[in-house]
């Protein structure tokens, strides 16, 4: 079984997804389109360099849709057309259907449009409803946290770049984090952390006395986190959700891009941490769409963190210092809650896309 994976290249999130339902598919030979970010998740992964940008770089590669058996695309539309068009079976993963903003053709054209479960999910399918849509739990690397090797914290800010956040151009939030983790540092005592990220933020990130940037490849990032106390990470979703699942009390830091915002209010709602990191909170009367064009709605969170200042930086490192504090009074009330959150919206749902790719291939 020959199965073609097209991850967002700007989401190292969709790697993770796709690396879940790798694990769930040993007896599939797997090649992936891979560029951008999530190209430094891929390094062990037989990888077809791809430009995502480009609408017409597969329409030249007719050998790998002769190839493939089943097409797999995760929350990445530009190849939709070509693949229909071939004949593939396609997969659809829509990870963030719960922001969708209008129909696209995959929904039409895929043979299995799978939706990620999240809050939200409901009331997007009552507004874009998309006939013989699987709805599957979370699509993740499942790990257990380890009992030995302990670290007291692991930070991970994802890939932190795209084509709409460049790192020491139009954000500094990779510089900011690393900065933070620093005087984290200092304050703790502890000798130096590292911030995980992707190579292209990490470009970008002058080290500190006591922290640095680094790029870590998926199995050495899972192993430090569930060798970690606690996670401190940007609130996106793969990142905390495998933390959940591994059962590793999670801090948050402030959004760095548009979903962020959204994914942040998603785990205060649920009670997974309190306010106090949203862009709202720290600048009085922001405000964006989640439905907001994305141009629009980044530039706008872009904008945003640029005004945040060293004071109010301070202030998040206070903020973490004291939920940092909390998870270690009481690490299974906060691992507890975390879990019952992430099994409400489902069990494994990486095994049930790959029953799907299997049914499409036979």
């Amino acid at each position: 079984m020959n199965v073609l994976f097209d991850p967002n290249p700007f989401c190292f999130g969709s790697a993770s997804t796709m690396r879940a339902i790798i694990d769930a598919l040993p007896d599939a030979r797997a090649r992936v389109l891979a560029g951008g970010p999530v190209i430094d998740l891929c390094s062990d992964l037989v990888v077809e360099q791809h430009d995502v940008r480009d609408v017409e770089a597969l329409r030249k590669r007719p050998d790998l849709l002769a190839w493939a058996d089943v097409y797999v695309a995760i929350s990445n539309n530009t190849n939709v057309d070509v693949v229909a068009a071939a004949g593939v079976p396609l997969v659809f993963v829509d990870v963030l259907f719960w922001m969708k903003r209008q129909r696209t053709h995959a929904m039409d054209v895929a043979s299995v449009y799978v939706i990620e479960n999240y809050p939200g999910v409901d009331a997007r399918l009552a507004d874009l409803p998309v006939d013989g849509a699987i709805r599957v739990g979370p699509i993740l690397a499942r790990s257990k946290r380890a009992s030995d090797g302990r670290a007291p914290v692991h930070v991970s800010i994802g890939g932190a770049a795209s084509p709409d956040l460049v790192p020491g151009r139009n954000t500094q939030y990779p510089t900011r984090v690393v900065a933070l983790a620093d005087r984290l540092a200092q304050r703790e005592g502890w000798p130096f952390l590292e911030v995980a990220m992707g190579s292209a933020a990490r470009a970008s990130v002058v080290p500190r006395s006591r922290a640095g940037a680094v790029t870590l490849d998926g199995a050495t990032y899972r192993r430090r986190l569930t060798q970690a106390d606690a996670l401190l990470t940007s609130p996106g979703l793969n990142g905390p959700l495998e933390a959940f699942v591994a059962e590793v009390p999670v801090v948050f830091l402030p959004p760095q891009n548009l979903t962020q915002v959204f994914h942040l209010r998603a785990y205060e709602e649920a009670g997974l941490t309190p306010a106090g990191l949203g862009l709202a909170d720290l600048l009085p009367g922001f405000h964006v769409d989640a439905r907001a064009p994305e141009a629009v709605g980044t530039a706008l969170v872009l904008d945003a963190l640029a005004r945040l200042s060293d004071r109010h930086w301070e202030s998040v490192l206070e903020h973490v210092m004291a939920r940092l504090a909390a998870v270690r009074t009481e690490p299974f009330e906060q691992t507890r809650r975390q879990r019952a959150w992430v099994d409400s919206l489902g069990i494994d749902g990486a095994s049930e896309v790959a029953d799907q790719i299997r049914r499409l291939a036979s």
